[in-house]
């Protein structure tokens, strides 16, 4: 199941804009990474400016979903990025469900940056 992505802010000092995501993980763990589409994420706030027409420059995770290391990597497109998972040997996370910990952390962050007028 993708990752469910919701806009927390968005900033558009110093020449770059930058979009934080809160994400919420449910469901199972697929091999290779879940999918965080991010031109699915909710924007409850109607922050103007959240929806960029292409693919971020850099997206950093903050937190430790879990408690496990996390990257992102980018897609083609704004609807095909992941987040791929790491146990602390540093191997990638086997497929399977999410465990308790995962998915109870509202604490994990994306923060996705573009170039300022995109």
């Amino acid at each position: 199941m993708p990752v469910a992505l919701q806009v927390v802010s968005v900033d558009t000092s110093r020449r770059k804009k930058r979009i934080t995501y809160k994400a919420t993980f449910s469901g199972n763990y697929p091999t290779g990474g879940d999918t965080a589409n991010l031109s699915a994420a909710t924007n409850p706030k109607f922050l103007p400016g959240a929806y960029p027409s292409r693919v971020p420059d850099v997206v950093d995770i903050i937190g430790n979903p879990g408690g496990n290391g996390a990257e992102f990597v980018l897609g083609t497109g704004m609807t095909d990025g992941k987040i791929k998972q790491f146990s602390s040997a540093n191997t990638e996370l086997g497929a399977g469900a999410y465990n308790a910990a995962v998915t109870g952390d509202a604490n994990i962050q994306l923060e996705a940056y573009w170039p300022l007028g995109v």
